[in-house]
């Protein structure tokens, strides 16, 4: 359910303005209505604070720590991180000048190691030497000018030195193109060689950094906490010599915050929030499908505060669509096995157990639904044991997979049927437009028995009742749920009916992707099985077949959950149960969790 707000406003005097911000974050029940884009010199400094945090974060994420790498328990985070920053730019800088370098090395190749310095002596005794490039037919043209020695040639281009007494125009000769800094070929490899070895030396550092990755996460908290605390700051406004912060609280933390404040001095004001106003949305999920949660934070959605929370119905469909997608009974197993294993190991993180929780669940039901359809691993069903069959109207081959459409329409026609009648049951208290939903409700059952129709029994006899359906359904749409006072709301009207149908129509997806991931196991099995035939010896390349095989077939399962089976619950749904997604998520001013060593 979502918890009613109460808007709050906490008055106090200037001079107690942090004593204040640190008694509410120690409260930990108010959700503070920031300013927009705060730009103080404070949270600007904490902001770059924890962008550097956050890059490094990153980097050592990504960096393989070795046994010899060094663990610094006593050391400042921030010192950590600034050096760690300071490393790695330097290291960008390295690399940019071996790259200038290189395309230097490049150009010197031809010409083997000579000394620039040699050249210029020359010159000043009275010879020149020209360093020129060009194609072979060319050269003759040049020989009149000087002494030509070709030294190199490379893909059709020679490069030959002109030594002349005269002083020629450098528009008169092919001249190659050269370093414009004058370091002979073997300085030039000295120095890369150098620059690689400052490289190699910076990161053996940041090898060193990353046995330190989770004090550096732990700073992370800590900055983010003093961000909120400034962004927080900023918020207060002022007025003479009182400042006051505004915000939203539970409707249920109300005598604990009313008790607090008496006690700290606090003026509070308490409203009940405006129309105008933009109220987080504090979702409290029953125990039993809490489970949900990790799902929401996922996608980052959370419903509005006037609007309701169907973390129930979004977990139970998401199970069934997961089940239909995945559709194995062997790969349920092994989801159910790693499941426990990670419950095991993580015992200690509880957002790792609720997401754990939901994995299961999803197993149990994956396991349930390959079991009714016989389907382990794309075996097929002649070659498992009878009690291993699955139901026969859900494995027999000649009515398989119409059986298996019949279900997606099914689910389709309850899944978008339902959210018309809860909407129904929520508005039907204080508005007769309430019936329009059930219009919709009506129309959705009569779309199911048109696919039905059309799409698997073409010659079965259109159902009478089925008229009634969508005759009552529009009637009631038209005369409940139709705003005769918008045009544009009349000419929706027809556009809203077809997509009804094209609704339930797309639930057809879920056999579609379901039968793909069979067929996609079966042929891997036959890939397998075909290696063998040619040779028991190579029953090692087979396996590896099978689990690389698998292995991708879990993956575009798992892949195809989060496209498919989402969508389904977030847009068709959600759709038809006029559900927008537009809400805040209720985010308390507290404290933050961490375990930093004091250093």
């Amino acid at each position: 359910m979502i918890e009613r707000m109460v808007k709050a406003t906490v008055i106090c005097r200037k001079e107690d303005q942090i004593a204040t911000l640190k008694g509410l974050r120690k409260l930990g029940v108010m959700h503070i209505d920031q300013v927009q884009n705060p730009c103080s010199t404070e949270v600007t400094a904490v902001k770059e604070g924890l962008e550097k945090v956050n890059q490094s974060i990153f980097i050592l994420s990504e960096t393989k720590t070795s046994e010899e790498a060094k663990t610094y328990s006593k050391a400042n985070p921030k010192i950590l991180t600034d050096f760690l920053i300071r490393t790695i730019d330097e290291n960008n800088s390295l690399q940019k000048e071996i790259e200038i370098k290189e395309k230097s090395l490049e150009k010197l190749l031809p010409w083997g190691n000579f000394s620039f310095d040699s050249i210029e002596k020359l010159e000043a005794c009275g010879v020149y030497v020209y360093l020129c490039s060009s194609g072979k037919k060319e050269i003759e043209k040049f020989r009149s000018k000087g002494v030509i020695e070709i030294i190199s040639k490379n893909k059709g281009r020679y490069y030959f030195v002109l030594i002349s007494k005269e002083k020629h125009k450098k528009d008169e000769l092919p001249l190659d193109s050269l370093p414009t800094a004058k370091t002979s070929l073997n300085d030039l490899e000295w120095e890369i060689e150098t620059i690689n070895d400052m490289i190699q030396e910076n990161r053996k550092l940041i090898d060193d950094l990353s046995a330190n990755l989770e004090i550096i996460k732990e700073y992370k908290t800590k900055l983010e906490e003093a961000l909120e605390f400034c962004v927080s700051k900023e918020t207060l406004e002022k007025e003479k010599n009182l400042v006051y912060i505004k915000g939203y609280i539970p409707k249920k933390k109300e005598h604990l915050f009313l008790s607090t404040a008496k006690k700290d001095g606090w003026g509070v004001l308490l409203e009940k929030p405006k129309e105008e106003d933009i109220v987080p949305t504090c979702l409290n999920i029953p125990k039993a499908f809490r489970m949900s949660k990790p799902i929401f934070d996922f996608l980052g959605i959370s419903p509005g505060y006037k609007e309701w929370d169907i973390s129930w119905c979004f977990l139970i469909f998401l199970g069934i669509f997961f089940a239909l997608i995945i559709g194995d009974a062997g790969y349920g197993v092994i989801f159910l096995l790693v499941g426990i294993v990670l419950k095991f190991f993580l015992k200690r993180n509880k957002n790792a157990q609720l997401t754990l929780n939901l994995f299961i669940f999803f197993s149990i039901l994956t396991i349930i639904w390959g079991s009714m359809t016989g389907t382990y691993f794309g075996v097929a069903e002649k070659a498992l044991p009878k009690q291993m069959h699955g139901l026969d109207f859900l494995s027999n081959p000649e009515t398989k997979n119409r059986n298996l459409q019949l279900i997606c329409f099914l689910v389709a026609a309850i899944h978008l049927s339902l959210a018309r009648i809860w909407k129904f049951l929520i508005i039907m208290r204080y508005s007769i437009r309430a019936l329009g939903q059930l219009g919709w409700a009506l129309v959705i059952w009569g779309n199911f028995f048109t696919a039905v129709k059309l799409i698997l029994f073409p010659d079965m006899a259109f159902p009478a009742f089925v008229f009634w359906l969508y005759g009552v359904g529009v009637g009631f749409i038209l005369l409940f749920y139709v705003h005769w006072n918008k045009p544009e709301a009349i000419f929706e009207t027809p556009l809203s009916l077809i997509q009804s149908f094209v609704d339930v129509l797309s639930y057809i997806r879920l056999f579609a992707v379901g039968i793909a991931a069979v067929y996609i196991a079966e042929n891997f099995n036959m890939m397998g099985e075909q290696v063998v035939e040619i040779s028991h010896w190579l029953a090692v390349f087979a396996f590896i077949i099978l689990i690389a095989g698998h292995s991708l077939n879990i993956v575009l399962g798992l892949m195809a959950v989060l496209i498919h089976g989402i969508r389904l619950n977030a847009l068709e749904f959600s759709n038809h149960m006029e559900l927008k997604w537009a809400g805040i998520q209720y985010k308390p001013f507290k404290k933050r969790i961490y375990n930093l060593k004091k250093t």
